[in-house]
C-alpha cells in the first residue's frame, strides 16, 4: 500500500461535494475524556481489486490493512486544514479488515501543543467500495480499556502519554478480540472549508488533501547496553549512573539483539542503552508473567552532570551522570506474549529501561526499534583543504531529519513546534542540501494559515497555544521570498502575497512619530543572548532599538524585491522609499561614529551584534561604514555576540562584507561539535536546553552559498550567480542538488588568482564573480 500525495489528487478534492463518508465516534467518546479507541471493519472481495481509501481523524490515526501497520496520520494542521491521507491499496479476493486506532488527549491531560484538536473522530471513505466507508459501512468501535492519561503534562509541550495497564487490555483488541465493541455513532458528512449544506457549514474539520510523502521507517541497529544496577528507589532524579555489572549487561545485551530477559520477582532494575545516534524512536516488545509489575522507559538527549544548570559534558559519557528523559509506564498483566508499543515516537541517544516486579518474574522479548522522520534524499556535497571544516555535517544532516515530521520542529525532545524563525533557516538548508520542497511549501502555507487579522503570523503554528514573537512576522516575509527564489512558484506565492501585506501593513501601523519603529506587544525575542534571559534588551522588548528597525528596514527591502517579482512595482517602490526614509532616521539615532557600530539604544550604552548584520544585510551602507562595522566586529569589544541561531545573519553579512576571516573563524564552533560527542546540532551554546535543534544546521547553507557561493540569481533558479569565497582555503569543491540536476564546483586558491571550474545542468546559465571581475557562465562546464 502506498501513500499519495500528487497534486492531481490534491485538486480532485478541492471543490465542495465530493465527500460521502462521514465522521463517526465511539458513542460515549467526547471532548472531555481522553482515550484511545479502536475502529473496526472486516470485508470480502470476489475480485482483485485496487481502492483508495481516504482517512482522517482527531486528534491522531494509525491504520492496519489484514493486521499491518500501513499509515498514520492526519499531518498536522488546524481546524480549517485539517489533512486526511490518501492510500492505494490492492486487495486479492477474500476476507480483509481494516482497522485504526484512534485516540484523543483532552486539554486539561495536556496533548501536544503542535496537536490542534476538536472532539474525537474517525473518518474514512473509500469511493470504489462505498459500502466500506464509514457513516455506511457495518463499522465497530470499542473504547479500549486500560491506556489512560495518569501523568497529565508529564512532557509538557511535547504532550502527555497513556500509561497502559496491561490486565486491563482485552487480548487481542487489534483483531476484534474482546467485549465492549459498539455501534459508532454518527456525527456529520465530511467537508471542505466552503461547503454550505446546512450543518456542515458550522462544523470544524475542514478537510484539505495532505501535502507530504509518507515518512521514513527504518529499524535501529547496533544498540548498547552500556550500564546496569539495581536502585532502590523507583527515582527518575538525580540517580547516577554507576559502573556496569558484567552478568546483567550480557543479559540485557541480548535482549536489545532481538532475545529476551527475565527479571526475577521482588526485583528492581535499571538499564542505559546508548543507540549511538539520535533517533526518533518507536518501540514494540512482548512480555511473559510479571503481574503486578512496573516497565519505565525513558528516553534522553544525553546524561546530566547537573540537572539544575543543565550541564552535561561529554555526550559520549555516561558513568556518574544523571539520566533525565521522556517516556511511557507499562503495567503487565501478567499474561503470555502481552504486545506493547508506541503511539507516537520518542526522541533522543539514550534509552533507560527501568523494571520494578512483584511476586512473580517479568520476561521481556522479541524487541522492535524503529526509527522514524521525514524521508529526506540529501544530494549536497563540500570538500576543502580544511580537514575539520565540514566535519559537523553528519550531525546537521541528522539534527535537520530529527526535526522534521508531519511539520519542521524546533526540537523533538522538548517542544516538536514549528516556529517561523527557526524555519526559515531550517528552510534555506533544505534547499541548499536537497530538492525536496514539499516540506518547504508546507511550512510556509502553515504560516500563511496562522496570520491573525491583526496582520502578525503566530510565532509557532499549529499550536493550539497561540504565542506572538512580532520579529518572527518579519523573517515570514524574508521566508517567502526565500521560497520564491528557490521555487520560482509564482502561482503559490501570489496566495501568500495578502499576508506578506499583512505583516508589511502591521509594523508600519506601529512606526512612531519620529518614524521609527516602536516595539510592538509580543514577545519581541532576538537571540539567546548570554545575559538577555529573555532572548532580547528591554529596548527591543519595549521601546525604539536599533536592532528592531535595522531588521525592519532589511524587511522593507525583501517585500520590495517580493513585489517585484510578482510584477507589483508600485507597491515595490513604495517600500523602496520607505526604507531609504527609515535609513536616514536610522543612521542618525543609531549610528556611533567613535564605536563605528549601531547602538541598541539611542544613548549608545548597549550593541549587538544582530544589529549590525541586519545594517550590513540592507545592502544600503557604504563601503567605508561597512569596512567600520566588520572591523569592530572582529575586535569583538564590548559588543553582544550573536549564539547559534542568529550567527546565520552574522555569517551572511561576513560573506556579504567580504570578511572571509570573520566567515571561516565564526564556522570554528561547529568543527568542534562532533569531538564533544553531539550527534545533532544543539539550541545554544553550553549549557544548551536542546541538544536536537535543527536551526544550527545553518552552515550547511553558508558552505554552498557563500563559500562556494552559488545562489540563483532569480526565481526559480534558471539562473545562478558564483561567488566562491574561500580566504584562508588554500582548494575548496562541492555539488548542490539543483532542480536540472547538480551544480559542480571546484576552486584552486594556491596561485596568484583563484582558478576552477563551474558546471552547471542542461539549461541553466548564470554568472561568475572572482578575481574582480564577472563573466557569464553556460550550462555544461565553464573553466576560469
Amino acid at each position: 500500500m502506498k501513500r499519495l500525495y500528487t497534486d492531481e489528487e490534491r485538486a480532485a478534492y478541492g471543490t465542495a461535494g465530493k465527500w460521502q463518508a462521514k465522521w463517526i465516534c465511539h458513542p460515549e467518546g467526547s471532548a472531555e475524556e481522553s482515550a484511545l479507541y479502536c475502529c473496526r471493519l472486516e470485508f470480502g472481495t470476489t475480485e482483485e481489486q485496487t481502492l483508495r481509501l481516504k482517512v482522517s481523524a482527531d486528534q491522531r490515526y494509525i491504520l492496519f490493512v489484514d493486521g499491518v501497520r500501513e499509515g498514520e496520520g492526519p499531518e498536522r494542521g488546524d481546524s480549517d486544514n485539517w489533512f486526511f491521507e490518501t492510500y492505494e491499496l490492492t486487495v486479492s479476493p477474500g476476507r480483509h479488515s481494516l482497522t485504526a486506532l484512534v485516540w484523543f488527549i483532552r486539554y486539561e491531560d495536556r496533548p501536544p501543543v503542535a496537536q490542534m484538536f476538536w472532539r474525537p473522530g474517525f473518518l474514512l471513505e473509500c469511493p470504489e467500495l462505498p459500502e466500506l466507508s464509514t457513516g455506511s459501512g457495518p463499522w465497530r468501535i470499542l473504547k479500549v480499556p486500560g491506556y489512560r492519561i495518569e501523568t497529565p503534562n508529564h512532557e509538557t509541550y511535547t504532550g502527555s502519554r497513556f500509561t497502559v495497564r496491561g490486565a486491563e487490555v482485552p487480548r487481542d483488541f487489534l483483531s476484534g478480540g474482546g467485549d465492549g465493541w459498539r455501534e459508532p455513532a454518527v456525527l456529520w458528512r465530511a467537508s471542505n472549508k466552503y461547503m454550505d449544506r446546512g450543518r456542515e457549514f458550522l462544523t470544524k474539520w475542514h478537510l484539505r488533501p495532505c501535502m507530504l510523502p509518507a515518512p521514513y521507517e527504518g529499524e535501529i541497529k547496533g544498540i548498547r547496553a552500556v550500564a546496569c544496577d539495581h536502585p532502590l528507589s523507583d527515582s527518575t532524579e538525580e540517580v547516577r549512573i554507576a559502573p556496569p555489572e558484567p552478568a546483567a549487561l550480557a543479559e540485557w545485551q541480548s535482549f536489545f539483539d532481538g532475545g529476551s530477559v527475565t527479571v526475577p520477582p521482588e526485583t528492581r532494575v535499571r538499564v542505559i542503552a546508548d543507540m549511538g545516534n539520535y533517533y526518533c524512536v518507536r518501540h514494540r516488545f512482548l512480555t511473559v508473567g510479571g503481574r503486578g509489575s512496573r516497565i519505565r522507559l525513558r528516553y534522553a538527549e544525553t546524561l546530566f552532570e547537573d540537572l539544575k544548570t543543565f550541564r552535561k559534558g561529554n555526550r559520549d559519557e555516561y558513568l556518574g551522570k544523571a539520566y533525565h528523559g521522556v517516556g511511557v509506564d507499562y503495567y503487565p498483566g501478567g499474561a503470555r506474549d502481552e504486545e506493547y508499543f508506541s503511539l507516537w515516537w520518542y526522541p533522543g541517544r539514550y534509552m533507560e529501561i527501568y523494571v520494578e516486579t512483584a511476586g512473580e518474574s517479568l520476561t521481556l522479548s522479541s524487541p522492535e526499534f524503529g526509527e522514524t522522520h521525514y524521508d529526506y534524499a540529501f544530494d549536497a556535497s563540500f570538500e576543502s583543504s580544511d580537514g575539520e571544516l565540514y566535519s559537523f555535517a553528519p550531525i546537521a544532516l541528522r539534527a535537520l531529519e530529527m526535526c522534521t515530521h508531519e511539520t519542521l520542529m524546533d526540537c523533538p525532545f522538548y517542544e516538536q513546534l514549528m516556529y517561523v524563525g527557526d524555519t526559515r533557516l531550517e528552510l534555506l538548508t533544505v534547499y541548499s542540501v536537497s530538492r525536496d520542497r514539499h516540506i518547504a511549501k508546507k511550512a510556509v502555507d502553515t504560516f500563511d494559515k496562522s496570520i491573525g487579522t491583526e496582520g502578525l503570523t503566530k510565532s509557532r503554528y499549529p499550536s493550539h497555544l497561540e504565542q506572538h514573537i512580532p520579529p518572527f512576522s518579519l523573517f515570514y516575509v524574508a521566508m517567502v521570498h526565500d521560497y520564491l527564489t528557490y521555487t520560482g512558484d509564482r502561482a503559490f506565492a501570489a496566495e501568500l502575497m495578502h499576508g506578506v501585506r499583512g505583516v508589511m501593513d502591521f509594523f508600519e501601523r506601529h512606526e512612531n512619530g519620529d518614524g521609527l519603529l516602536q516595539a510592538p506587544q509580543g514577545w519581541n525575542f532576538t537571540d539567546w543572548v548570554p545575559g538577555f534571559p529573555g532572548g532580547h534588551s528591554d529596548y527591543t522588548a519595549r521601546g525604539v532599538s536599533g536592532y528592531y528597525n535595522a531588521h525592519w528596514l532589511y524587511t522593507l527591502l525583501k517585500a520590495a524585491e517580493l513585489e517585484d517579482f510578482m510584477g507589483e512595482r508600485a507597491l515595490a517602490e513604495r517600500y523602496r522609499r520607505r526604507a531609504e526614509e527609515l535609513l536616514q532616521r536610522f543612521d542618525r539615532t543609531f549610528w556611533k561614529e567613535d564605536r563605528g557600530l549601531y547602538s541598541e539604544d539611542a544613548a549608545g550604552a548597549l550593541f549587538w551584534e544582530h544589529t549590525q548584520c541586519l545594517a550590513i544585510l540592507t545592502g544600503l551602507l557604504p563601503e567605508d561604514r561597512v569596512r567600520r562595522i566588520t572591523d569592530a566586529l572582529a575586535e569583538g569589544r564590548d559588543i553582544h555576540r550573536t549564539t547559534i541561531y542568529f550567527s546565520h545573519y552574522l555569517l551572511e553579512a561576513a560573506a556579504a562584507a567580504g570578511r572571509s576571516d570573520i566567515f571561516y573563524d565564526r564556522l570554528a564552533f561547529w568543527s568542534g561539535l562532533p569531538k564533544q560527542g553531539f550527534r545533532t546540532t544543539p539550541e545554544s551554546p553550553e549549557p544548551p536546553r536542546s541538544d536536537c535543534h535543527a536551526w544550527g544546521a545553518h552552515p550547511l547553507y553558508h558552505l554552498q552559498a557563500n563559500a562556494l557561493g552559488v545562489r540563483p540569481a532569480e526565481p526559480g533558479f534558471g539562473r545562478v550567480s558564483v561567488k566562491p569565497m574561500l580566504g584562508r582555503l588554500k582548494w575548496a569543491k562541492g555539488s548542490m542538488p539543483h532542480p536540472a540536476g547538480s551544480i559542480e564546483c571546484s576552486y584552486d586558491n594556491t596561485g596568484e588568482t583563484l582558478t576552477g571550474r563551474v558546471t552547471l545542468p542542461r539549461g541553466v546559465t548564470g554568472t561568475l564573480t572572482a578575481n574582480g571581475r564577472t563573466i557569464e557562465l553556460k550550462e555544461g562546464v565553464n573553466d576560469f
